[in-house]
């Protein structure tokens, strides 16, 4: 068996600095290392290797000479090859770039598993993954945690991945690709004398001409994306820390501050994020163009993201005289699953049937690959989720197209132009990326935009069409074979008012206790990575650098200590609050309010207080 494993060399986010008189990142003399999610991907091929005799382990990069520390470590790590793709004529390359360049030597040296981290943490895009399978056409699973190997046959694997709300099992034959989370393998380090023995392997260097690939194919030439600017997000929290002579007092303050100034209970009163995005005054001379929204059905339920991006794409059509398409694919999706109202949109087309029961984003990637040739739309939208990021990135492949993902604000510019606002470096930098290429693709994640209009628009009954299914197109053999969703934890993460944060301070036995606490209040709750290390809480509620993004009117963090890779994760609340003992622990300088108590003294207090007001005001 031959096991192939992406890996990307990274600087490490809190060591990039931002240059405010030029607006680039520095990177000179910043600590570089293995992407973690790739680290683990590494380990895990280990034991696969361990388990099933005779495989092979070749780790793959691109990147400058200066990457090859990266493939000594994966040597270190237990891989027999190391292969970096360097060449200046790379130098630019954005995620299909990057995937074209992993082709061309993948289909010169077939893997019979090709693994990649779910995403790098400076980037965040997880597109490399969906890109690369589509290729090669081959079938791909992402956020899988767990890989075995069916006993009878090892050209079948079992699989355990990540979904939005639970978890599924799934069977597929090989070849395939995996996107692999933290849960796959342990965090392992080399030893000093696994480095040195590292060092002593050669480590095979590939230009573009080794790889028959043209320059307009890679590098700057070939990226369909490129980035106008860079911004710095600078930290607006007022890092008020309440001062009372008692936990009480301090309980009563916070009450009051929070009904009377930020709205609690009542009409929420939180300043809202600063607009990134810039539209016209008026609409564009340009010629009338569409806009086309994939979105998202769940078990039947088109699930609110997909509103969201309707109302957003609806505000774009007003600037470029366009009408907004809506593509809803699913096992049975019909009229039947449709809102009172329509948000905008202009024509659905629905696609239903069988074979899009089972997790296959190949078959729904061909499907919009259809509409998209079919319609030939200026903008295509798509939701930041499990799903978006598994077929648009599919699809952008499958007809060269450049991709924004996890976009938290879009705008215009003069020529009509999709001005793509993404984070970056943990969320320190916000992006302006823009597509050479028609039609400009992006993905949002959900809970930045309303999904009611603005400006209601005077529309009629959107124009209902089926979207013609044929038979698979694609042979690959995938049977779903268990899975679940998660009991039920309160409202929303995604679209929650109110969302508590649960840190390693709660303690093991602290959390049913806030738990509780949150379903009294009608909150959500969410943790931090060492929280679901420990398996306290589920990882569909991590939230940070590795997890998910929130955007609540309300965070309230319980024992966390507030590092970096938590903190990004919640830049979008409206307003912080942090309970922790330690009156040094950074959660303050990245809240607006703050106690510095004893949370399991504060939150029985805390609790009786907010139902005392809820009550008062019911």
């Amino acid at each position: 068996m031959h096991i192939v494993v992406c890996v990307k060399q990274v600087p490490t986010p809190a060591g990039l600095k931002f240059d405010r008189a030029t607006k680039t990142i520095q990177r000179e003399n910043v600590p570089l290392e293995i992407n973690s999610f790739d680290a683990r991907a590494l380990v895990r091929a280990k034991t696969i290797k361990v388990q099933i005799p005779g495989t092979r382990i070749t780790a793959l990069s691109l990147g400058p000479p200066s990457a090859s520390e990266a493939l000594v470590e994966a040597l270190a790590l237990g891989a027999d090859r190391a292969v970096l793709l360097s060449d200046p004529r790379f130098r630019g390359s954005d995620t299909l770039a990057t995937s074209r360049a992993l082709a061309a030597f993948l289909r010169a040296n077939p893997a019979d598993l090709v693994l990649c981290g779910r995403y790098s943490v400076d980037a965040e895009t997880s597109q490399v993954g969906p890109e690369l399978a589509e290729l090669l056409g081959l079938p791909h699973v992402s956020l899988v945690y767990n890989i075995e190997f069916v006993p009878t046959d090892t050209r079948s694997v079992e699989v355990e991945r990540e979904t939005d709300t639970g978890w599924e099992r799934l069977r597929l034959r090989l070849p395939a690709l995996l996107t692999v989370t933290e849960g796959v393998a342990p965090e392992e380090f080399p030893t000093k004398s696994d480095l040195e023995q590292a060092r002593a392997k050669s480590i095979e260097v590939l230009s573009c001409d080794d790889l028959a690939l043209s320059e307009a194919e890679v590098g700057f030439s070939g990226s369909p994306t490129w980035v106008r600017s860079l911004e710095e997000v600078a930290p607006t929290r007022r890092q008020l820390i309440i001062d009372a002579c008692s936990p009480a007092e301090a309980v009563t303050q916070l009450v009051t501050m929070l009904v009377d100034e930020f709205g609690l209970f009542s009409d929420w009163k939180v300043p809202e994020p600063p607009r990134l995005s810039t539209l016209p005054t008026s609409p564009l001379r340009t010629d009338p163009a569409d806009i086309l929204v994939l979105g998202e059905v769940r078990d039947g339920r088109i699930e609110r993201v997909t509103w969201e991006l309707v109302a957003k794409a609806a505000e774009l059509a007003g600037f470029i005289q366009g009408i907004v398409h809506l593509l809803l694919l699913g096992e049975s999706v019909g009229p039947e699953a449709l809102p009172g109202e329509s948000y905008g949109v202009d024509h659905i087309h629905f696609g239903s049937s069988p074979h899009l029961a089972t997790y296959q984003p190949w078959e729904h990637a061909a499907l919009l690959v259809d509409t998209i040739q079919r319609l030939r739309p200026r903008f295509v939208l798509g939701p930041s989720t499990a799903y978006g990021r598994d077929v648009l990135p599919r699809a952008a492949a499958a007809l060269g197209l450049g991709l924004t993902a996890d976009c938290i604000d879009l705008g215009l510019d003069e020529t009509a132009a999709l001005l793509q606002y993404k984070p970056a470096f943990g969320g320190s930098i916000v992006a302006t990326i823009s597509s050479h290429t028609i039609p400009e693709m992006a993905t949002v994640r959900p809970g930045v935009f309303s999904a009611v209009l603005a400006q209601p628009l005077q529309k009629g009954i959107p124009i209902q069409e089926r979207v013609d299914l044929r038979a698979p197109r694609r042979a690959f053999s995938v049977q779903r074979v268990g899975g679940g969703t998660l009991p039920d934890l309160g409202a929303d993460l995604d679209h929650a008012e109110i969302v508590i944060g649960i840190g390693k301070g709660v303690g093991a036995d602290g959390v049913e206790k806030v738990r509780s606490f949150a379903q009294r209040l009608g909150a959500a709750v969410c943790t931090t990575r060492d929280v679901a290390d420990e398996g306290w809480l589920p990882r569909q509620l991590q939230v940070g650098l590795t997890g998910r993004s929130i955007a609540p009117k309300l965070y309230i963090a319980l024992g966390i200590r507030g590092a970096f890779e938590h903190m990004v994760g919640v830049r979008r609340a409206g307003i912080i609050v942090a309970v922790n003992r330690n009156a040094r622990a950074p959660v303050f300088r990245h809240s607006d309010l703050g106690l510095v108590a004893d949370l399991h003294e504060i939150l029985p207090l805390l609790d009786h207080a907010l139902a005392e007001e809820r009550a008062r005001r019911t």
